[in-house]
This record gives structure tokens, C-alpha cells and sequence, in this order.
């Protein structure tokens, strides 16, 4: 059994939700995930993720569960 996943841990891309992976993938085309990082406030999680482009240019990005991107 793998260890729950807690706000502050450190996320992989295949770990984050479905609607986070499908967002970055739509609107950060050729950028992988380096890391992704979970906080909840008042019960919603933000995914805070760092993305690293073709050029090897880093970029942060803050989604909402929905892949929204919230700031």
C-alpha cells in the first residue's frame, strides 16, 4: 500500500489529477512536469506546478483541481 499523499509533498506528473495532467498538456504544449507540489485551503487543493519548456526555461503554474489556473 502506498503512503497517503499530504499537502506540501512533493507530486509526480502521473499523480496529480486527470484534469490538471489534461490542462497542462492543452494549454503548456511540449513542457514537462519537473515538480508539483499540493495545498489545500478551506478544503480545495491547489496544485502548484513547476514546468520546464523545450528551451529548458522553467515556468510555475498554480491549477485548481478542475486545471483551472488560479494564479
Amino acid at each position: 500500500v502506498a503512503p497517503s499523499r499530504g499537502l506540501g509533498d512533493v507530486y509526480k506528473r502521473q499523480e496529480l489529477p486527470q484534469a490538471v495532467q489534461d490542462a497542462i498538456t492543452k494549454s503548456y504544449e511540449g513542457s514537462t512536469v519537473k515538480e508539483a507540489y499540493v495545498a489545500g485551503a478551506d478544503g480545495a487543493k491547489k496544485y502548484k506546478v513547476v514546468l520546464v519548456d523545450k528551451d529548458q526555461k522553467e515556468q510555475t503554474v498554480v491549477l485548481n483541481e478542475k486545471g483551472e489556473v488560479i494564479e
